[in-house]
Formats: C-alpha cells, structure tokens, sequence
C-alpha cells in the first residue's frame, strides 16, 4: 500500500515551476504559481493554445496537484506574431499535404488568430486531424471546429430499405 505524502504549498509550487523549467514545451514561460491545498493557479502569458495545454500537461504530472485554475493571457509577443493572412495560408498549404484529410472539402476564416474550421468530412478523425493540424501553426490561438460529418448510408440501412421495397410491390 502507499502512503499518501502531502506536501507544502510551497514546495509543490518549487516543483511545479521546476517541472515546468525541465520541460522542452514549457521552459520558456514565465509564470507565477501558487498553491492551496493541492489547488495550483498558474498566472502570466502563454503565446497560445498549444503551450497552455502543455503547461497543463506538465503541471498535472506534478505529484499532488489536485486542481489547476488558469489566469492566463493567451497572446503572442509582437515579434512572434503572425498576420491572419499567413496564418490562413499556412493552414491551406498543411491541409493540403498532410494526405489524410479531404482538403478540398474544407473552408476556414482567421480572425485574430483564432481558425474557424467549415465544410463536411467523412470520419470523425478527419476532423481530428484538421484541427491538430491547423493547431500547430504558429500564431494560431486556437481552432474552432464547424465541421459537418457526412452522412452515410450503412449497409444495415440499405437492406432494410431494400426489405420495404420489396413488401411495398
């Protein structure tokens, strides 16, 4: 059986910030943190959605952390930021090789960084996949998903179908 070890706000606040220090994703954030009972908030700027999941990643891998509340700027540095315009084309030229999912079948708009995914695809991994695609850009903030699944026709559809058409006649 294990022994539950409780530790100190403060020394699971080092180990937070230390955990985040050692990971590759997050060592360059510059966050504040303090801790409460297992209960962890995480203040300071994040350039976008994907380095606040990895700060979240890496904070919850801390032994003892039993909650995250996030005060979190999610903006990039003027430096790093990328106009919406290179951001769409970027989106287009990934969509269009990564061979998986239907490009042709899909639109999208930027805004402020923030893609909005439109148009229909097959599979629901489809979907998945043009979302963490998009996602990687850099200066993407974040996707918002409206794509469609298409509708299909399962083979226990048809036969019933079939089985109405031929009592009907």
């Amino acid at each position: 059986m294990e022994a539950k070890v409780t530790l100190s706000g403060e020394e699971l606040r080092r180990q937070i910030l230390a955990a985040l220090g050692r990971d590759g994703s997050t060592h360059h954030v510059k966050l504040d943190v303090d801790v409460c009972d297992g209960v962890a908030t995480l203040t300071g700027n994040v350039e976008g959605w994907v380095e606040m999941l990895a700060v979240e990643r890496t904070a919850y891998a801390v032994k003892g952390v039993r909650a995250l509340v996030f005060d979190l700027d999610l903006r990039a540095e003027p430096a790093r930021r990328h106009s919406d315009r290179q951001i769409a084309l970027a989106a287009v030229q990934r969509l269009n090789c990564n061979g998986v999912v239907p490009a042709k079948d899909l639109q999208l708009d930027v805004e402020d960084g923030l893609v909005t995914l439109r148009g229909e695809v097959e599979w629901d991994f489809h979907r998945s996949i043009a979302e963490d695609t998009v996602l990687g850009i850099s200066g993407v903030r974040g996707v918002r998903d409206k794509l469609n699944l298409r509708s299909r026709t399962t083979i226990a559809t048809l036969i019933r179908l079939i089985q109405r058409t031929g009592r009907q006649t």
